[in-house]
Protein backbone atom coordinates (compact mmCIF):
# COMPACT_ATOMS: atom_id res chain seq x y z
CA UNK A 1 0.00 0.00 0.00
CA UNK A 2 1.33 3.40 -0.90
CA UNK A 3 1.99 5.91 1.87
CA UNK A 4 -0.08 8.71 0.39
CA UNK A 5 -2.44 9.79 -2.38
CA UNK A 6 -2.04 13.39 -3.44
CA UNK A 7 -5.32 14.29 -5.15
CA UNK A 8 -4.89 17.38 -7.33
CA UNK A 9 -7.96 19.24 -8.61
CA UNK A 10 -8.10 22.74 -10.08
CA UNK A 11 -11.58 23.55 -8.75
CA UNK A 12 -13.14 26.08 -6.41
CA UNK A 13 -13.69 24.31 -3.11
CA UNK A 14 -16.33 23.99 -1.89
CA UNK A 15 -18.54 24.38 -4.94
CA UNK A 16 -22.19 23.88 -5.82
CA UNK A 17 -21.05 21.89 -8.89
CA UNK A 18 -21.30 18.09 -8.86
CA UNK A 19 -17.57 17.69 -9.43
CA UNK A 20 -16.91 19.07 -5.95
CA UNK A 21 -19.05 16.36 -4.40
CA UNK A 22 -17.34 13.70 -6.50
CA UNK A 23 -13.91 14.87 -5.38
CA UNK A 24 -14.58 14.93 -1.63
CA UNK A 25 -16.50 11.64 -1.72
CA UNK A 26 -13.61 9.94 -3.48
CA UNK A 27 -11.09 11.42 -1.03
CA UNK A 28 -13.25 10.16 1.83
CA UNK A 29 -13.57 6.72 0.22
CA UNK A 30 -9.83 6.47 -0.51
CA UNK A 31 -9.17 7.32 3.12
CA UNK A 32 -11.69 4.70 4.26
CA UNK A 33 -9.86 2.16 2.09
CA UNK A 34 -6.63 2.80 3.98
CA UNK A 35 -4.84 5.55 2.06
CA UNK A 36 -3.52 8.80 3.54
CA UNK A 37 -5.08 11.45 1.32
CA UNK A 38 -4.14 15.08 0.71
CA UNK A 39 -6.47 17.09 -1.52
CA UNK A 40 -4.70 19.97 -3.29
CA UNK A 41 -6.90 22.78 -4.68
CA UNK A 42 -6.46 26.47 -5.61
CA UNK A 43 -7.29 29.27 -3.21
CA UNK A 44 -9.94 31.15 -5.17
CA UNK A 45 -12.65 33.69 -4.42
CA UNK A 46 -15.70 31.85 -3.20
CA UNK A 47 -19.18 33.03 -2.26
CA UNK A 48 -19.54 29.81 -0.27
CA UNK A 49 -17.85 30.51 3.04
CA UNK A 50 -18.53 27.18 4.77
CA UNK A 51 -15.75 24.76 5.59
CA UNK A 52 -15.71 22.01 2.87
CA UNK A 53 -16.22 19.21 5.40
CA UNK A 54 -19.19 21.04 6.86
CA UNK A 55 -20.55 21.99 3.42
CA UNK A 56 -20.52 18.39 2.19
CA UNK A 57 -21.41 16.85 5.55
CA UNK A 58 -18.41 14.51 5.70
CA UNK A 59 -15.86 13.74 8.46
CA UNK A 60 -12.36 15.23 8.36
CA UNK A 61 -10.73 12.02 7.19
CA UNK A 62 -8.29 13.67 4.79
CA UNK A 63 -6.21 16.84 4.54
CA UNK A 64 -6.98 19.80 2.26
CA UNK A 65 -4.22 22.10 1.07
CA UNK A 66 -5.01 25.36 -0.75
CA UNK A 67 -2.44 26.84 -3.14
CA UNK A 68 -2.26 30.54 -4.14
CA UNK A 69 -3.17 31.25 -7.78
CA UNK A 70 -3.91 34.13 -10.12
CA UNK A 71 -7.67 34.00 -9.76
CA UNK A 72 -8.73 35.45 -13.11
CA UNK A 73 -11.50 32.99 -14.00
CA UNK A 74 -14.01 35.85 -14.17
CA UNK A 75 -12.13 37.15 -17.23
CA UNK A 76 -13.43 34.28 -19.33
CA UNK A 77 -11.45 31.63 -21.21
CA UNK A 78 -8.14 33.52 -21.16
CA UNK A 79 -8.52 34.10 -17.42
CA UNK A 80 -9.22 30.41 -16.90
CA UNK A 81 -6.07 29.43 -18.81
CA UNK A 82 -3.95 31.86 -16.78
CA UNK A 83 -5.44 30.55 -13.52
CA UNK A 84 -4.90 26.92 -14.58
CA UNK A 85 -1.26 27.52 -15.49
CA UNK A 86 -0.60 29.42 -12.26
CA UNK A 87 -2.14 26.54 -10.29
CA UNK A 88 -0.02 24.00 -12.16
CA UNK A 89 3.18 25.89 -11.27
CA UNK A 90 2.00 26.36 -7.68
CA UNK A 91 1.87 22.57 -7.29
CA UNK A 92 5.67 22.52 -7.58
CA UNK A 93 5.76 23.35 -3.86
CA UNK A 94 4.03 20.02 -3.07
CA UNK A 95 6.73 17.53 -1.95
CA UNK A 96 6.52 14.16 -3.67
CA UNK A 97 7.98 10.94 -2.27
CA UNK A 98 8.83 7.86 -4.34
CA UNK A 99 5.89 5.88 -2.99
CA UNK A 100 3.33 8.68 -3.34
CA UNK A 101 0.55 8.43 -5.90
CA UNK A 102 -0.41 11.60 -7.78
CA UNK A 103 -4.11 11.34 -8.62
CA UNK A 104 -5.12 14.30 -10.72
CA UNK A 105 -7.96 15.65 -12.82
CA UNK A 106 -6.09 18.77 -13.96
CA UNK A 107 -4.16 18.32 -17.22
CA UNK A 108 -1.63 21.17 -16.72
CA UNK A 109 -0.45 20.09 -13.27
CA UNK A 110 -0.56 16.51 -14.52
CA UNK A 111 2.11 17.34 -17.10
CA UNK A 112 4.37 19.09 -14.58
CA UNK A 113 4.03 16.28 -12.03
CA UNK A 114 5.03 13.73 -14.67
CA UNK A 115 8.56 15.24 -14.70
CA UNK A 116 8.85 14.72 -10.93
CA UNK A 117 7.48 11.22 -10.48
CA UNK A 118 6.39 8.26 -12.57
CA UNK A 119 3.37 7.59 -10.34
CA UNK A 120 0.94 10.02 -11.97
CA UNK A 121 -2.61 8.90 -12.71
CA UNK A 122 -5.16 11.02 -14.54
CA UNK A 123 -8.92 10.78 -14.01
CA UNK A 124 -10.69 11.67 -17.27
CA UNK A 125 -14.17 13.19 -17.00
CA UNK A 126 -14.46 14.79 -20.47
CA UNK A 127 -12.80 13.68 -23.66
CA UNK A 128 -10.86 16.58 -25.29
CA UNK A 129 -12.36 18.20 -28.37
CA UNK A 130 -9.27 20.15 -29.44
CA UNK A 131 -5.53 20.24 -28.84
CA UNK A 132 -5.38 16.46 -29.19
CA UNK A 133 -1.61 16.60 -29.79
CA UNK A 134 -1.14 18.15 -26.31
CA UNK A 135 -3.43 15.63 -24.66
CA UNK A 136 -1.72 12.72 -26.43
CA UNK A 137 1.71 13.99 -25.37
CA UNK A 138 0.64 14.51 -21.76
CA UNK A 139 -1.41 11.37 -21.26
CA UNK A 140 1.33 9.18 -22.72
CA UNK A 141 3.39 10.21 -19.70
CA UNK A 142 0.79 8.86 -17.26
CA UNK A 143 1.23 5.62 -15.35
CA UNK A 144 -2.48 5.00 -15.82
CA UNK A 145 -5.80 6.65 -16.63
CA UNK A 146 -9.12 6.38 -14.85
CA UNK A 147 -12.16 6.95 -17.08
CA UNK A 148 -15.61 7.66 -15.71
CA UNK A 149 -17.23 5.70 -18.52
CA UNK A 150 -16.47 3.06 -21.14
CA UNK A 151 -16.87 5.40 -24.13
CA UNK A 152 -13.94 7.58 -23.05
CA UNK A 153 -11.84 4.50 -22.35
CA UNK A 154 -12.55 3.22 -25.86
CA UNK A 155 -11.57 6.60 -27.35
CA UNK A 156 -8.27 6.54 -25.47
CA UNK A 157 -7.49 3.24 -27.17
CA UNK A 158 -8.79 4.21 -30.62
CA UNK A 159 -7.50 7.78 -30.88
CA UNK A 160 -4.47 7.79 -28.58
CA UNK A 161 -3.30 4.19 -28.89
CA UNK A 162 -3.42 3.40 -25.17
CA UNK A 163 -3.20 -0.21 -24.07
CA UNK A 164 -6.17 -1.56 -22.14
CA UNK A 165 -4.11 -2.51 -19.12
CA UNK A 166 -3.24 1.16 -18.51
CA UNK A 167 -6.92 2.18 -18.27
CA UNK A 168 -9.62 1.45 -15.73
CA UNK A 169 -13.19 2.45 -16.49
CA UNK A 170 -15.44 3.03 -13.50
CA UNK A 171 -18.45 5.38 -13.38
CA UNK A 172 -19.31 7.76 -10.57
CA UNK A 173 -21.34 6.62 -7.59
CA UNK A 174 -23.38 7.41 -4.49
CA UNK A 175 -23.25 7.03 -0.72
CA UNK A 176 -25.75 4.38 0.47
CA UNK A 177 -25.64 5.64 4.07
CA UNK A 178 -27.44 8.79 2.89
CA UNK A 179 -30.49 6.73 1.90
CA UNK A 180 -31.09 4.94 5.20
CA UNK A 181 -34.08 5.85 7.41
CA UNK A 182 -35.22 8.81 5.36
CA UNK A 183 -38.07 11.04 6.43
CA UNK A 184 -39.74 12.78 3.45
CA UNK A 185 -39.06 16.47 2.96
CA UNK A 186 -42.06 18.76 3.40
CA UNK A 187 -42.32 20.42 0.01
CA UNK A 188 -45.38 18.88 -1.64
CA UNK A 189 -47.69 21.59 -2.90
CA UNK A 190 -50.84 19.49 -3.17
CA UNK A 191 -51.77 16.05 -1.89
CA UNK A 192 -53.38 15.22 -5.25
CA UNK A 193 -50.86 16.64 -7.72
CA UNK A 194 -47.91 14.46 -8.81
CA UNK A 195 -44.43 15.84 -8.13
CA UNK A 196 -41.68 15.68 -10.76
CA UNK A 197 -38.26 16.42 -9.27
CA UNK A 198 -34.99 17.49 -10.87
CA UNK A 199 -31.75 18.03 -8.96
CA UNK A 200 -28.56 19.58 -10.31
CA UNK A 201 -27.29 22.46 -12.35
CA UNK A 202 -29.52 24.43 -14.70
CA UNK A 203 -27.20 25.13 -17.62
CA UNK A 204 -27.71 24.02 -21.24
CA UNK A 205 -26.82 20.37 -21.71
CA UNK A 206 -28.26 19.32 -18.37
CA UNK A 207 -31.67 19.70 -20.05
CA UNK A 208 -33.48 21.61 -17.31
CA UNK A 209 -35.05 23.81 -20.00
CA UNK A 210 -36.50 20.70 -21.67
CA UNK A 211 -38.09 19.66 -18.40
CA UNK A 212 -39.49 23.15 -17.88
CA UNK A 213 -41.12 23.06 -21.32
CA UNK A 214 -42.64 19.69 -20.45
CA UNK A 215 -44.17 21.39 -17.40
CA UNK A 216 -46.18 23.62 -19.73
CA UNK A 217 -47.64 20.49 -21.34
CA UNK A 218 -48.57 19.00 -17.95
CA UNK A 219 -50.15 21.87 -15.97
CA UNK A 220 -51.68 19.52 -13.38
CA UNK A 221 -48.23 18.18 -12.36
CA UNK A 222 -45.85 20.03 -10.04
CA UNK A 223 -42.25 20.37 -11.30
CA UNK A 224 -39.61 21.00 -8.65
CA UNK A 225 -36.06 22.11 -9.46
CA UNK A 226 -33.31 21.93 -6.86
CA UNK A 227 -29.84 23.32 -7.56
CA UNK A 228 -28.03 25.75 -9.79
CA UNK A 229 -25.59 28.56 -9.13
CA UNK A 230 -27.08 31.97 -8.19
CA UNK A 231 -26.70 33.16 -11.80
CA UNK A 232 -28.23 29.97 -13.25
CA UNK A 233 -31.10 30.20 -10.76
CA UNK A 234 -31.87 33.80 -11.67
CA UNK A 235 -31.70 33.16 -15.43
CA UNK A 236 -33.95 30.13 -15.08
CA UNK A 237 -36.42 32.03 -12.89
CA UNK A 238 -36.69 34.77 -15.51
CA UNK A 239 -37.45 32.24 -18.24
CA UNK A 240 -39.81 29.89 -16.42
CA UNK A 241 -40.73 31.43 -13.08
CA UNK A 242 -44.14 32.53 -14.40
CA UNK A 243 -45.28 28.91 -14.80
CA UNK A 244 -47.63 28.19 -11.89
CA UNK A 245 -46.54 24.54 -11.67
CA UNK A 246 -42.77 25.19 -11.65
CA UNK A 247 -41.19 25.53 -8.21
CA UNK A 248 -37.55 26.61 -7.84
CA UNK A 249 -36.06 25.67 -4.49
CA UNK A 250 -32.49 26.75 -5.26
CA UNK A 251 -29.47 24.97 -3.88
CA UNK A 252 -29.92 22.71 -0.88
CA UNK A 253 -27.25 21.01 1.28
CA UNK A 254 -26.36 17.75 -0.40
CA UNK A 255 -27.16 15.66 2.66
CA UNK A 256 -30.79 16.84 2.35
CA UNK A 257 -31.18 15.73 -1.28
CA UNK A 258 -32.13 12.10 -0.49
CA UNK A 259 -35.11 13.37 1.54
CA UNK A 260 -36.35 15.37 -1.43
CA UNK A 261 -35.91 12.39 -3.74
CA UNK A 262 -37.94 10.26 -1.32
CA UNK A 263 -40.82 12.74 -1.50
CA UNK A 264 -41.09 12.96 -5.29
CA UNK A 265 -43.24 10.75 -7.53
CA UNK A 266 -40.94 10.85 -10.57
CA UNK A 267 -37.28 11.82 -10.93
CA UNK A 268 -36.19 13.45 -14.19
CA UNK A 269 -32.84 13.16 -15.99
CA UNK A 270 -33.44 15.32 -19.10
CA UNK A 271 -29.90 15.62 -20.54
CA UNK A 272 -29.69 17.26 -23.95
CA UNK A 273 -28.28 15.58 -27.06
CA UNK A 274 -26.88 18.89 -28.30
CA UNK A 275 -23.54 18.48 -26.52
CA UNK A 276 -21.06 15.57 -26.97
CA UNK A 277 -20.31 15.58 -23.24
CA UNK A 278 -23.97 14.90 -22.49
CA UNK A 279 -24.29 12.27 -25.21
CA UNK A 280 -21.11 10.27 -24.61
CA UNK A 281 -18.90 11.44 -21.73
CA UNK A 282 -21.03 12.14 -18.69
CA UNK A 283 -21.44 9.91 -15.65
CA UNK A 284 -24.15 11.82 -13.75
CA UNK A 285 -24.05 11.42 -9.99
CA UNK A 286 -27.75 12.28 -9.87
CA UNK A 287 -28.55 9.09 -11.82
CA UNK A 288 -27.04 6.89 -9.11
CA UNK A 289 -28.79 8.85 -6.38
CA UNK A 290 -32.07 8.66 -8.28
CA UNK A 291 -31.64 4.88 -8.54
CA UNK A 292 -30.87 4.59 -4.83
CA UNK A 293 -34.08 6.45 -3.95
CA UNK A 294 -36.32 3.70 -5.29
CA UNK A 295 -38.46 6.15 -7.27
CA UNK A 296 -39.37 5.89 -10.99
CA UNK A 297 -36.90 7.62 -13.31
CA UNK A 298 -37.58 9.23 -16.68
CA UNK A 299 -34.30 9.72 -18.55
CA UNK A 300 -33.09 11.01 -21.91
CA UNK A 301 -32.21 8.15 -24.25
CA UNK A 302 -28.47 8.77 -24.63
CA UNK A 303 -25.46 6.41 -24.90
CA UNK A 304 -23.85 7.73 -21.71
CA UNK A 305 -27.02 6.98 -19.73
CA UNK A 306 -27.45 3.55 -21.33
CA UNK A 307 -23.99 2.58 -20.09
CA UNK A 308 -25.61 2.39 -16.65
CA UNK A 309 -29.31 1.63 -17.13
CA UNK A 310 -31.70 0.05 -19.62
CA UNK A 311 -35.47 -0.16 -20.10
CA UNK A 312 -35.45 -2.61 -17.20
CA UNK A 313 -34.72 0.23 -14.78
CA UNK A 314 -35.89 3.53 -16.31
CA UNK A 315 -38.35 5.10 -18.75
CA UNK A 316 -36.50 6.59 -21.75
CA UNK A 317 -37.70 9.60 -23.76
CA UNK A 318 -36.38 11.23 -26.94
CA UNK A 319 -33.73 13.81 -25.96
CA UNK A 320 -34.64 17.50 -26.41
CA UNK A 321 -38.31 16.61 -26.95
CA UNK A 322 -40.60 18.04 -24.23
CA UNK A 323 -43.63 16.22 -25.65
CA UNK A 324 -41.87 12.85 -25.50
CA UNK A 325 -40.81 13.64 -21.93
CA UNK A 326 -44.36 14.57 -20.95
CA UNK A 327 -45.74 11.40 -22.53
CA UNK A 328 -43.35 9.21 -20.56
CA UNK A 329 -44.32 10.93 -17.33
CA UNK A 330 -47.99 10.30 -18.05
CA UNK A 331 -47.11 6.68 -18.82
CA UNK A 332 -45.62 6.26 -15.36
CA UNK A 333 -48.83 7.40 -13.68
CA UNK A 334 -51.02 5.32 -15.96
CA UNK A 335 -49.19 2.18 -14.83
CA UNK A 336 -47.84 2.77 -11.33
CA UNK A 337 -47.10 -0.90 -10.69
CA UNK A 338 -44.92 -1.06 -13.80
CA UNK A 339 -43.06 2.08 -12.71
CA UNK A 340 -42.50 0.73 -9.22
CA UNK A 341 -41.07 -2.46 -10.71
CA UNK A 342 -38.50 -0.49 -12.69
CA UNK A 343 -37.65 1.58 -9.63
CA UNK A 344 -37.01 -1.57 -7.58
CA UNK A 345 -34.78 -2.97 -10.32
CA UNK A 346 -32.80 0.29 -10.39
CA UNK A 347 -32.35 0.23 -6.62
CA UNK A 348 -30.97 -3.29 -6.77
CA UNK A 349 -28.62 -2.47 -9.65
CA UNK A 350 -27.17 0.68 -8.07
CA UNK A 351 -25.71 -1.27 -5.13
CA UNK A 352 -22.58 -1.93 -7.25
CA UNK A 353 -21.94 1.81 -7.73
CA UNK A 354 -21.03 3.03 -4.25
CA UNK A 355 -18.15 5.46 -3.70
CA UNK A 356 -16.44 2.87 -1.49
CA UNK A 357 -16.69 0.22 -4.18
CA UNK A 358 -15.31 2.65 -6.76
CA UNK A 359 -12.43 3.79 -4.53
CA UNK A 360 -11.34 0.25 -3.69
CA UNK A 361 -11.37 -0.84 -7.34
CA UNK A 362 -9.39 2.23 -8.41
CA UNK A 363 -6.98 1.99 -5.47
CA UNK A 364 -6.23 -1.62 -6.43
CA UNK A 365 -5.49 -0.40 -9.98
CA UNK A 366 -3.24 2.40 -8.69
CA UNK A 367 -1.21 0.18 -6.39
CA UNK A 368 -0.84 -2.47 -9.10
CA UNK A 369 0.70 0.09 -11.46
CA UNK A 370 2.75 2.12 -9.00
CA UNK A 371 6.49 2.32 -9.45
CA UNK A 372 9.12 2.87 -6.73
CA UNK A 373 11.96 3.32 -9.23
Amino acid sequence: MTSRIIYVANVRMPTERAHGLQIVKMCEAFSSAGAAVTLVVPRRKNLITADPFEFYGIPKSFEIRWLPVWDLVSWGYLGYVIEAISFAFATIRIPVQKTDILFTRDIFSTLLFSFRTRNVFYEMHNFPRSGLWFWRLTLKRMRGIISTNKWKADQLILQFGFSKNRIISFPNGFDPTEFVGLSPASFRFSAERPVILYTGNLFGWKGADILARAAKILPTYDFVFIGGSPREYEDFRKKFGSYANIHLLGRRPHNEIPRYLATADILALPNSAQDPESVYSTSPIKLFEYMASGKPIVAADLPAIREIVSEEEVFFFRPDDPESLAEKMKEVFQNLEFGEGKAKAAKIKVSQYTWDHRARAILSFLVRHVSTQ
